[in-house]
C-alpha cells in the first residue's frame, strides 16, 4: 500500500505511531519525536534494513498515529500501549531480557528503581501475582536505562520523590534544592509521602496526566480557599511546570537514526553582539550540543575593526574570526541573534571561504513578542525542523545574549577583554 499522501499530513510533533497488517492486529508500536519524519523513514529512502523490519514493512496495512504535548509523555505511553498489546515485531525486534522497567518498591517510604528484564524476572510482559507482591507498581518496557534516567530527571523539578532513605542525620542534597520531601530525616510520614507525593507521579506515569490536573486544581481551590497560600503556590507552581514541561534532554535520545541528518541536534554555534551606544562592543559565540550547552566551548570577541554600532558588520567581522580558527570544531548550524541583514551578511563571509553551513537568524518580530526565524541553507527539511525543535534555537539565542551582556558587562566595568 502506498501511504505518501497520509504520510504528508502527519504532523512534525512528537507522538505513538501504529502499525496494523490486514487482519487489523497490532504488529509495531513506535514513539517519534517528529511523526512526519520518523513513519516517512519507513517507505522513503534507500538504506539498509534488518530481515525483520523488512517483513514488517511489507505486513503494514494501516497507520493510525496519536499526537501528544511533550516527548516525555509519548516515553511512557509508548511502554503503556507495548506493554498492554504486545505487538509482534516489537517482540521480534527487541529481546525481554534488554529492555529495561520502572518498578515502584512496597517500601513504607516506596522506592523508584530501574531493573533490567532479566533481573526483573519478567516472562516478557508477564504481569503476574508474584511480580505485582514484589512492586507496588511495575511501568516499561523501556527501550534503555539512559531513557529512564533522563525522564526521571526533568520530571524530578514537577514531583519531588526521594531517593534517599529515612533515618539520616542530615538532610539530603536533594531536600536542600526542594526535589525531595525529607524522607531522610521524617520530614513527611509514609502516608503523606505515598499520598501527596508518590501517587501524583504514578498518575503521570500511567497516562492520566488530565486527572492529575484536575485533582491539582481542586487541591488549589481548596487550598485558597483556606487561606493556605504558601500550599496552594506549590500546586500553583507544579501545574505551571506540568503544562510547561522542558524535555529538551530527550531530543537527542529520541530523535532516530533512520531519519535524515539534523543540524540543530548537532552542533550549533550561536552568536550575539552586544555594546551601548556604540561603546565597549563584544560578542559572544556559544555552542549546543544535543540541544544542550557546552560551556567549554563557548568563547568572547571584542569587536576590533567597527566603529560605533553596527550590529552587521561586527557579525561580520566575528564569523571572519571565527572561521580563522581552524583548531575550532566547524559547527553544523550557524545560529545569528538577528535578521535578514545578518544573516545574509554571515553567508557572504561563509561563501567567501566556501562553507556551505546552513545559517538561521532569529529576530523579534513587528510586536517583539513572536520570534522571526531566517534561514540560508538546509533547505525544507531544515525550516521543518526549525519549527519542531525552535524551543532549542530559542534557548540557543537567549544563552548566546545572555553571554554577550555579561562580556559587555564585565568589559565596560572591569576592563575584561576576550578574543
Amino acid at each position: 500500500m502506498n501511504f505518501a499522501d497520509q504520510i504528508k499530513s502527519l504532523p512534525d510533533q512528537p507522538g505513538i505511531y501504529t502499525y496494523r497488517n490486514a487482519a487489523g492486529e497490532i504488529i509495531y508500536i513506535g514513539r517519534a519525536t517528529s511523526l512526519h519524519d520518523r513513519v516517512r523513514s519507513y517507505f522513503v529512502g534507500n538504506r539498509t534494513v534488518t530481515r525483520p523490519i523488512e517483513a514488517m514493512i511489507h505486513e503494514i496495512a494501516s497507520i493510525e498515529t496519536l499526537v501528544t504535548p511533550t516527548i516525555i509523555e509519548s516515553v511512557f505511553l509508548e511502554a503503556n500501549l507495548i506493554r498492554e498489546h504486545q505487538p509482534r515485531y516489537n517482540v521480534m525486534l527487541r529481546d525481554n531480557k534488554s529492555f529495561a522497567y520502572l518498578v515502584v518498591t512496597r517500601d513504607a517510604y516506596p522506592r523508584l528503581e530501574i531493573i533490567r528484564g532479566h533481573d526483573l524476572g519478567l516472562n516478557w510482559f508477564d504481569d503476574s501475582a508474584v511480580i505485582r507482591k514484589k512492586f507496588r507498581a511495575v511501568f516499561g518496557p523501556f527501550r534503555t536505562v539512559r531513557l529512564i534516567e533522563t525522564s526521571l530527571k526533568i520530571l524530578r523539578d514537577i514531583f519531588p520523590y526521594a531517593t534517599c532513605k529515612p533515618g539520616a542525620a542530615r538532610a539530603c542534597f536533594y531536600y536542600q534544592i526542594q526535589k525531595c520531601p525529607g524522607v531522610c530525616i521524617g520530614a513527611v510520614t509514609p502516608l503523606q509521602y505515598r499520598r501527596d507525593y508518590l501517587r501524583p507521579l504514578l498518575l503521570f506515569f500511567s497516562g492520566k496526566k488530565d486527572m492529575l490536573v484536575r485533582q491539582w486544581r481542586r487541591k488549589l481551590e481548596v487550598l485558597s480557599k483556606a487561606q493556605r497560600y504558601e500550599e496552594a503556590a506549590m500546586v500553583r507552581d507544579q501545574l505551571a511546570a506540568l503544562d510547561h514541561i522542558q524535555d529538551i534532554a530527550l531530543i537527542q535520545r529520541s530523535y532516530d537514526s533512520w531519519g535524515e541528518s539534523n543540524p540543530i541536534l548537532g552542533r550549533v554555534e550561536g552568536y550575539d553582539i552586544s555594546n551601548t551606544a556604540g561603546q565597549y562592543s563584544v560578542a559572544s559565540m556559544i555552542v549546543f550540543e544535543g540541544g544542550q550547552a557546552k560551556k567549554s566551548d563557548y568563547r568572547k570577541f571584542k569587536i576590533k575593526t567597527v566603529q560605533g554600532s553596527n550590529d552587521v558588520a561586527s557579525m561580520a567581522e566575528v564569523i571572519t574570526r571565527r572561521i580563522s580558527h581552524a583548531e575550532w570544531p566547524m559547527p553544523d548550524l550557524f545560529l545569528i541573534d538577528g535578521g535578514k541583514p545578518q544573516v545574509n551578511r554571515v553567508h557572504e563571509v561563509l561563501t567567501s571561504q566556501g562553507i556551505t553551513t546552513p545559517i538561521i537568524g532569529i529576530a523579534k518580530g513587528p510586536t517583539r513578542k513572536k520570534a522571526e526565524v531566517f534561514q540560508i541553507g538546509g533547505g525544507a527539511l531544515l525550516a521543518r525542523q526549525a519549527r519542531m525543535y525552535l524551543q532549542i534555537l530559542l534557548a540557543a539565542r537567549d544563552e548566546s545574549h545572555r553571554f554577550a551582556i555579561q562580556f559587555h558587562r564585565a568589559r565596560r566595568s572591569r576592563g575584561q577583554f576576550g578574543t
